[in-house]
């Protein structure tokens, strides 16, 4: 049996992320999934952003999920908070790609936060979030979710008073909550999610060993 590893960035993460991809994998994608004897393994995590993208620190995650026994993909995940997303995600995955690993990998960087997904939820009513928040019925940004500036005070702001958002107690329920048709409307870094793992379901069945997001063009060098 095949594993497919995730690297996270945060607690929390080391629980909803594995039931994300599961999510997906069985879910929107299953028609690629099929005959496909894999699964997702446990999350590697960063507990912390700067420790997963300081220098080296990529490297020796990645180097601990191709020693996971059976990985057959690794899949990268973190948020972009004020930076870009895509050009967070580009410089990850050149920096994977240098390392020749014999498995095919996928970077996806979550536009502000992993929250903005519950957010983009709310705004295509998700109920069940609401539901697991306490939130009020009519509760929903008044901007594009990507836009929030920070989605964890957002939900902390609309729950009942003394009720904080909590990533380590949330997330992961958030996760299994959602509608995965929902965020798609409404989030492109949550598409970007759905195409990467497409992306890394292909490659595990071709044998190839990519890694994802490629630079747009054969010019493009790292300004790093």
């Amino acid at each position: 049996m095949g594993v497919i590893v995730p690297i996270v960035e945060g607690d929390g993460e080391d629980l909803a992320v594995p039931r994300l991809l599961a999510r997906v994998i069985w879910g929107p994608l299953r028609e690629r999934a099929a005959g496909l004897p894999h699964t997702v393994g446990d999350a590697i995590c960063a507990h912390g952003e700067t420790k997963l993208l300081k220098e080296g620190r990529l490297e020796r995650f990645h180097e601990r999920a191709l020693m996971r026994r059976n990985c057959v993909g690794v899949f990268v995940i973190f948020d972009a908070d004020g930076g870009c997303a895509e050009e967070r995600a580009l410089h990850a995955a050149r920096r994977l790609r240098k390392r020749n690993a014999p498995v095919p990998a996928a970077v996806v960087v979550a536009r502000r936060m992993y929250e903005s997904w519950f957010l983009a939820n709310l705004a295509g009513n998700g109920d069940r979030i609401r539901d697991i928040l306490g939130l009020a019925a009519d509760a929903r940004p008044d901007r594009a979710p990507e836009e929030v500036p920070n989605p964890k005070t957002w939900l902390t702001e609309h729950m009942p008073r003394g009720r904080p958002y909590k990533q380590t107690t949330h997330q992961e329920a958030l996760t299994q909550a959602m509608d995965l048709a929902i965020p798609c409307e409404h989030s492109r870094s949550f598409q970007r999610l759905l195409h990467a793992v497409e992306e890394l379901l292909e490659a595990i069945r071709e044998g190839r060993a990519d890694v994802t997001p490629k630079p747009p063009c054969a010019a493009v060098q790292d300004p790093t």
